[in-house]
């Protein structure tokens, strides 16, 4: 996944559930009942993450949306009490959508079916 495709899937998804999060406000219920459009949209969502990067990148993606706040969240005091994500040297990990896709790229991408195929073909 490149990154404006990785991008343009986490803005698009934000702006979703921005959505019907605003339509249940005004009282259109997409979240529970006949039309649960919420659902599905997450999954949808995982899937595509899940199938890019696993099951640990699908949870740094979780943790970015809802507990970092889309990368907005001012941990400050809270790097000494073991909240946020930061690394050996202290600094910010997956603080923004860009260093989530670092992130993800260096530790939880998934080697395709399609180029493991390729590489044991090649090797024969």
């Amino acid at each position: 996944m490149t990154y404006k495709q990785f991008e343009d899937l986490l803005l698009t998804y934000k702006q979703l559930t921005d959505d019907i999060g605003d339509l249940y406000d005004i009282g259109v219920d997409l979240m529970e009942g006949k039309y649960e459009i919420s659902k599905n949209v997450e999954k949808m969502f995982e899937i595509s993450i899940e199938s890019v990067y696993g099951d640990d990148g699908l949870s740094w993606v979780t943790w970015f949306i809802w507990e970092n706040e889309w990368g907005e969240k001012d941990w400050g005091i809270d790097q000494t009490n073991g909240n946020g994500a930061f690394d050996s040297d202290g600094n910010p990990m997956a603080n923004s959508i860009q260093s989530l896709y670092e992130l993800l790229e260096k530790d939880h991408k998934i080697e395709s079916l399609t180029s493991t195929t390729e590489t044991q073909i090649a090797q024969n």
